[in-house]
């Protein structure tokens, strides 16, 4: 009889091989396992890796646009310094808002702007109070506009006089070239105003009017829109221009006129509402000579500003020679007629009137500017004259706006 060991080893043996595990069937399990997981895996590199691959091109495709915009965004200059986006401009006097695509902007005396925004395609303009001149270089791609109050003037290129009174809701735009479209209150549809043309809004009394100014006189307005106090529609009325020459339009407004003194004094209507180039075409047709000599000293200095803006640069000199002989204004005068002239390319007559306010006024607030421009001036001619102005611009206005270009002539 076998032994009980021998009992149990057999019967360990029969189990173990009852259980042994079928090695070809495992390894049969384990190849299609295998295939399965690379299939699986590859579905699985297939939803996570391509999404992340365009995730990432999307970024970088959103970077490169964003960086690229950027490059090609406007930049602009207050005056002689870097202007920054959003920031507000209250001019105590007139200053130059120049732009990277060659469009500039002057903002008058006591003016309040901001450049509230800026891409490649152009520039917002938020006029909060006074008046700007705007030349804007015309391109086939442009999304320029400007805000003012209420009313938003959308152009591609042009030239106009702009002004917004807060305190009487008064918008005046005067178009000296190109075109713009207007829209705000008392409009229905978008305006399009036109070179020659002139707008004049008054919220409060429910006025929109837009007039001919071809002529100063510019009596009957060619396509007043008026909006009614009443729960009526809005209606707008057209007088037909006359087809009459200017020259004789006038000698008949001369005939019929029974206040021949207003008419005398529409160039002061024309300054009192921004219409710039209407106030020096009103003047002349006055008699800009007579009205130098009877205009006030605040009149000239707005004459000035307005010959200015209207690109009349010998009836702004005029009404500047004037206050000097008539009201003994020196300095800021200078400084005016300097800047003039420097605009006209007549550098020895800039130097001459920079140097004649310093004299004038050796402190005064446009001291550091009228040292700078001199510098620019005699740099060109004479080198010697231009670093000793160098020298006394770095020793008091060190960290101003033409100290750069100062350290560059007194460090050679």
């Amino acid at each position: 009889m076998d032994s009980l060991n021998e009992r149990l080893a057999n019967l360990g043996q029969a189990v173990a091989e009852v259980n042994a595990p079928d090695h070809d069937a495992i390894a049969d399990a384990r190849r299609r396992w295998a295939r399965s997981a690379r299939r699986t895996r590859g579905r699985r590199w297939a939803f996570v890796v391509v999404p992340a691959f365009a995730i990432a091109a999307a970024v970088i495709a959103l970077f490169v646009t964003r960086t690229a915009d950027d490059e090609r965004s406007l930049t602009y200059s207050i005056g002689d310094e870097h202007g920054e986006r959003g920031q507000w401009i209250a001019a105590r006097e007139p200053v130059l808002l120049r732009f990277s695509d060659g469009s500039h902007i002057e903002v008058a005396r006591d003016a309040k702007v901001r450049v509230a925004a800026m891409d490649q395609r152009g520039s917002t303009i938020d006029l909060e109070q006074g008046a700007l001149h705007a030349e804007v270089l015309h391109r086939d791609v442009s999304s320029w506009q400007f805000r003012t109050g209420p009313y938003t003037v959308l152009v591609k290129g042009t030239r106009f006089d702009a002004a917004w009174d807060s305190t009487r809701e008064t918008f005046t735009l005067e178009m000296l070239e190109g075109k713009v479209q207007i829209t705000g209150p008392l409009i229905q549809a978008p305006v399009t105003v036109s070179a020659g043309q002139s707008v004049l809004a008054n919220v409060a009394e429910k006025r929109f009017e837009i007039r001919s100014v071809r002529t100063a006189d510019a009596a009957a307005p060619t396509a007043p829109v008026v909006q009614p106090t009443s729960h009526e529609p809005a209606t707008a009325t057209q007088t037909t221009p006359s087809k009459a020459s200017p020259s004789t339009s006038n000698a008949v407004a001369e005939q019929t006129d029974p206040h021949p003194a207003t008419k005398v004094d529409k160039w002061r209507e024309y300054l009192a509402a921004r219409a710039y180039s209407s106030a020096i075409t009103a003047a002349e047709q006055r008699g800009f000579d007579a009205v130098v000599g009877e205009a006030t000293s605040a009149e000239l200095y707005a004459l000035s500003d307005a010959a200015r803006y209207a690109g009349r640069l010998a009836r702004a000199r005029d009404a500047l020679i004037a206050l000097r002989a008539r009201f003994n204004e020196q300095g800021k005068t200078a400084f005016l007629l300097g800047r003039i002239a420097a605009d006209e390319k007549d550098a020895a007559g800039a130097i001459e009137w920079f140097d004649r306010y310093l004299q004038e006024q050796p402190g005064g607030p446009l001291a550091e500017t009228a040292t700078g421009r001199l510098i620019e001036l005699y740099k060109p001619r004479d080198a010697a004259r231009a670093g000793k102005l160098a020298e006394r611009y770095l020793a008091a206005y060190p960290d101003g706006s033409y100290a750069a270009l100062a350290r560059t002539l007194v460090e050679k």
